[in-house]
């Protein structure tokens, strides 16, 4: 009776440790770099043409919505204002360059993904670092959790 009982524990601790443990973690992959990099790619695509809905698209609404007295579509004017400051003050991007990158995904029970992604970038009147910190929501979709912009 105590063998059994005692294999009984074991198993489920066994089970337990199979369960709260992921099942897989990768750090710094290049596919994940090149899927954050899509995100910036669109960013800076939609910042040359002026389209302030295709860069406020691409942000969580957790970012957008940072005041929770605010309604959704205030909170996306503030950020959309914050958008066109920055790019009628810092003028066009005449070179971008990515300086620093980091990923960790964790594939498990309760998966999540993190991204990372700084640039060094000369604009007509400045030169800026810029960085993104983003995370895969519901349905595979990456979105920008934090921006933000230093003046060098």
């Amino acid at each position: 009776m105590k063998k059994k009982l005692m294999l009984l524990v074991i198993f489920g601790i066994m089970l337990m440790g199979c369960i709260m443990s992921p099942n897989e973690i990768i750090i710094n992959g290049i596919e994940d770099k090149i899927d954050a990099e899509e995100i910036t790619d669109k960013f800076y695509s939609c910042r040359k043409v002026y389209d302030l809905e295709g860069m406020i698209g691409l942000f969580s609404t957790k970012y957008i919505k940072m005041n929770d007295h605010q309604s959704l579509a205030d909170a996306k004017l503030k950020v959309a204002d914050f958008l066109d400051l920055n790019i009628v003050r810092y003028g066009a991007v005449k070179k971008r360059s990515l300086v620093s990158w980091e990923t960790k995904i964790v594939k498990a029970s309760k998966s999540s993904s993190y991204y990372f992604l700084a640039y060094k970038n000369e604009y007509v009147n400045y030169q800026v670092l810029e960085s993104f910190k983003m995370t895969k929501e519901l349905y595979g979709r990456i979105r920008i959790i934090d921006y933000k912009l230093e003046v060098q």
